[in-house]
């Protein structure tokens, strides 16, 4: 099987290499798709060279089903390697070299035909996932920035002991293993405004209590998947509203362009998406399917063998230990909950304040309208520096520990996250 996609692998490779060594000039018809195709993203300039024996230029379309096989690959190769990075990167490169056919010739990489789909793969596509191009695009770097300094917090409420007191907290009530389940569905259902600190706060706070509970990691990791995601994407409030106005809204413009049917005539971007809600049904049902397991205990294929071990274990899978090599002692919960509350409390001011400030002039200051106008990401990173702040001012101040040890546990906590960096 390994042998298969490797194959295929090269395969492709090979045809893009031949389709851009293929000597036959591009027929007259092909110019108005040159036109079209020549905004795809450019990679960064090379020595100009003379790349004028490319095959005709095609748009993806032609593919037909095998515009697919990056995708395929990625997927089969993460399946059988069990490594996500290699992964992704094989499967992009597959989709650099199917794209350089596609491309307008003045738009393709220089140099060696054979070494385009490897340049346009590197310096278009994994260059853009981090610094995207354009003055006002930064989306992702602004995801990389967050996202660590979620993990900051995370990291300094561990080194000073207030999740370690909050988890013995919440262990009062969870002291059985359908308990400890339900309490990881809840606490996903809770942290519902954002899918990345929903991972990042749930995640560590609940891992010693499965722990503890003989819950494998495996299962932990399930709830904390289908909860996240999910919860985010049914919200009324939180990050994922403006992208995904802003997305209806470009489609509720394509259908006006072509004619609106009768029943959406009055409707707009928000109606739209509060009566989608009941037809998505992957995120219900992945809500629902958590709770259910959790509730009867019922395991099957994989998680029930990941259950199966978690329980023989003795004494049970305990994560990595803290700052210095030595678990913290309990403190106090509140600096655990202080801080995830003011992450909180903060993005959805933020929303708030940024909504208002990106409305246009005339514009209705309902609710609606300042959700679908706010900065998710802008938001959710004032909420975390916020949070990082606050939480390194409580564990000075209550003396729960030194400065010192509550920046070496940020510093651990943003490190544990790179594996996520690198695939986001």
């Amino acid at each position: 099987m390994a042998a298969c996609a490797v194959g295929l692998v090269l395969a492709l490779c090979a045809t893009g290499a031949w389709a851009q060594g293929d000597p036959t000039p591009p027929d007259s018809g092909s110019e108005a798709r040159d036109s079209r195709l020549a905004d795809v993203d450019a990679p960064i300039p090379g020595p100009p060279s003379d790349n004028s024996g490319f095959a005709d230029v095609k748009t993806p379309e032609d593919y037909g089903l095998w515009v697919i096989a990056p995708a395929v690959v990625a997927i089969v190769l993460a399946m059988i390697l069990r490594q996500a990075v290699p992964a992704l990167f094989i499967g992009v490169l597959v989709g650099g070299y199917m794209l350089i056919p596609c491309m307008d010739p003045s738009a393709r990489p220089s140099g060696h035909p054979a070494l385009s789909g490897l340049r346009l793969a590197i310096e278009t596509y994994v260059i853009n996932a981090i610094a995207e191009p354009g003055a006002g695009q930064k989306g992702h770097i602004l995801i990389i920035v967050f996202t660590l300094t979620i993990g900051a917090m995370v990291g300094v409420i561990s080194a000073n002991g207030g999740t370690r007191a909050l988890v013995e907290w919440v262990a009062r009530f969870a002291s059985t293993s359908r308990k400890g389940q339900l309490t990881g569905w809840l606490a996903g259902m809770v942290v519902f405004f954002d899918d990345y600190a929903n991972s990042m706060i749930v995640g560590p706070t609940m891992r010693p209590m499965y722990d503890r509970l003989k819950i494998s990691r495996a299962k932990l990791a399930y709830i904390v998947d289908s909860t996240a995601a999910p919860v985010a994407s049914i919200a009324l409030l939180g990050t994922w509203v403006g992208a995904e106005l802003g997305f209806i809204q470009d489609g509720l413009d394509a259908v006006a362009a072509t004619g609106a049917p009768e029943f959406m005539a009055n409707m707009d971007k928000w109606d739209v998406f509060v009566q989608s809600i009941p037809y998505r049904f992957y995120p219900i049902f992945a809500l629902w399917m958590v709770f259910v397991v959790a509730l009867t205990g019922r395991d099957f294929g994989p998680m029930r063998g990941a259950e199966s071990r978690a329980l023989a274990e003795n004494p049970p899978n305990t994560g990595p230990a803290g700052v210095g090599g030595t678990e913290p002692k309990a403190s106090s919960g509140w600096l655990a909950a202080l801080p995830i509350l003011t992450l909180v409390g903060v993005t959805i001011g933020a929303l708030y304040a940024t909504g208002k400030d990106g409305l246009s002039e005339g514009d209705d200051a309902s609710l609606r309208n300042i959700l679908s106008s706010a900065d998710s990401y802008i938001s959710i990173l004032y909420g975390a520096l916020g949070s990082v702040s606050l939480a390194l001012i409580l564990s000075v101040l209550a003396r729960a520990c030194s400065l010192r040890v509550a920046m070496d546990g940020a510093l651990d906590g943003m490190s544990r996250l790179f594996p996520a960096i690198v695939i986001l």
